[in-house]
């Protein structure tokens, strides 16, 4: 079974190319490396703001409910990624609730709890 860290290597090494059709790994690579990027501005301490994290949570979320685009039958077709009822409590815990306490860590100083989370 693999832990935290082995997972993160997946998420960034993984070749989505063998099992999908070029545009599409493209958006699937774009997806988690925009999630890689959220993890890691909760786990580096950084100085990314509850505001700076809420907008960027926000683009991946958007990311996330990317609609398919054109005619099914069509050979422009390209496929969507989720849809808006897939969204679990998590996801909207990250986007809308994750800044808030972004902020209050910043406010009150906890750095060391960032480590935690």
């Amino acid at each position: 079974m693999l832990s935290g860290d082995d997972r993160l290597k997946i998420l960034k090494n993984f070749n989505l190319n063998i099992i999908f059709a070029f545009q599409r790994a493209t958006i699937i690579r774009e997806l988690w490396d925009s999630f890689i990027d959220l993890y890691n501005n909760i786990h580096n301490k950084s100085n990314t703001t509850g505001n700076q994290f809420h907008q960027k949570a926000r683009q991946w979320l958007k990311l996330i409910l990317t609609k398919s685009q054109d005619n099914i039958n069509s050979s422009g077709f390209v496929r969507g990624l989720y849809r808006p009822m897939d969204i679990t409590p998590y996801i909207y815990i990250l986007v809308y609730h994750v800044p808030e306490f972004i902020e209050y860590i910043r406010i009150l100083d906890f750095q060391d709890f960032l480590v935690v989370v």
